[in-house]
């Protein structure tokens, strides 16, 4: 049987991601720890949606670019679902590096929870005061101490995921907390759930 999982913001080959979210590494080592992190935790059959900002090779031209791709991809388990981010600059071409491609959002339902993913973070999304979640990318960690409500950053730089994809059973823990939270602030407010 398979698994779902889910990351975003990877940058494979972003020279600048290193300085800018302090990663350890230099961008040689980067791109390796990455894909060993990443197939530490991803099965051959396992199913990846990943969140945007895949990678950003930008020092070669458009041909080597399509290769560069390729080749990153071809080093990872896993079936990958693409939601396209604000720095995946990939020509279609490319596109067949993924199972899917998504622009802008797309909404799931595993294990019978709606959720809608996107690379970008949401204040109310598809079924949102209906307990639906929301799972994004893009802010690198920076909402973290933030109440985002029924969503999640699953990007890489979170610190929980140790620049590894997160689980379904790890997201699934994670959002019990805040549906707890969020039925006892629906309960306080006397609000329905539209």
């Amino acid at each position: 049987m398979s698994n779902v999982l889910f990351s975003s913001d990877t940058h494979w080959g972003h020279y600048n991601i290193i300085r800018h979210c302090n990663r350890p590494w230099s961008i040689e080592e980067h791109d390796d720890a990455l894909v060993e992190k990443w197939n530490s935790v991803v099965g051959k059959k396992d199913v990846v949606y990943h969140l945007g900002d895949f990678a950003m090779f930008k020092s070669v031209g458009d041909g080597d670019r399509m290769k560069a791709y390729r080749r990153t991809r071809m080093r990872l388990n896993g079936k990958i679902k693409i939601c396209l981010g604000n720095h995946d600059k990939m020509s279609r071409e490319t596109y067949d590096c993924f199972s899917e491609v998504y622009e802008g959002l797309k909404d799931l339902t595993i294990e019978h929870q709606k959720v809608t993913i996107c690379h970008y973070p949401m204040r109310s999304w598809n079924c949102s005061f209906h307990g639906a979640w929301q799972l994004f990318g893009h802010v690198h960690s920076r909402l973290e101490n933030v109440n985002t409500g029924l969503s999640l950053d699953v990007g890489v730089d979170v610190p929980d995921w140790d620049y590894k994809p997160v689980s379904w059973e790890q997201i699934k823990t994670k959002m019990a907390k805040k549906m707890s939270a969020w039925d006892e602030n629906i309960r306080k407010e006397g609000t329905s759930r539209m």
